[in-house]
């Protein structure tokens, strides 16, 4: 198998946090037509709560990924069946996954937060009132 690059695998994965970040703004903004707030300011809040959401999704993803992990470990040890290092490795290879998980909502959630902040400022200071 061939190793990647950090290079690559940090653009791959800013890569998957712009595209999640450009589909929840897409959809922010149907939202925020549907409910008929018209104004940026209101984009932007809108945009700051989706980004809330997410971190708080991670974060309750990040707890239940590593309270598996825990699990997994504490029956693999307690019934002994298979391979020890087998068991961990897998384990290892699905903390990895959870982490992975974790690391791109959250930094998408925090895209979000940054985006909403900035149109509610560009509003406010450019639109007189």
């Amino acid at each position: 198998m061939k190793q990647q690059g950090s290079a690559e695998i940090i653009l791959r994965f800013l890569r998957t946090v712009l595209l999640t970040d450009v589909i929840l703004a897409v959809i922010v903004g149907v939202i925020t037509l549907l409910l008929d707030l018209h104004t940026v300011e209101a984009y932007g809040t809108l945009l700051v709560w989706a980004g809330v959401a997410l971190m708080i999704l991670s974060a309750v993803l990040g707890i239940g990924g590593l309270s598996s992990r825990m699990k997994d470990v504490g029956a693999y040890s307690l019934s002994g069946a298979g391979n020890m290092s087998e068991n961990l490795q897998r384990v290892a290879e699905s903390g990895r996954s959870s982490l992975g998980c974790f690391s791109l909502l959250l930094v998408a959630g925090i895209v979000l937060v940054a985006i909403g902040t900035i149109l509610q400022f560009i509003f406010i200071s450019v639109v007189p009132g």
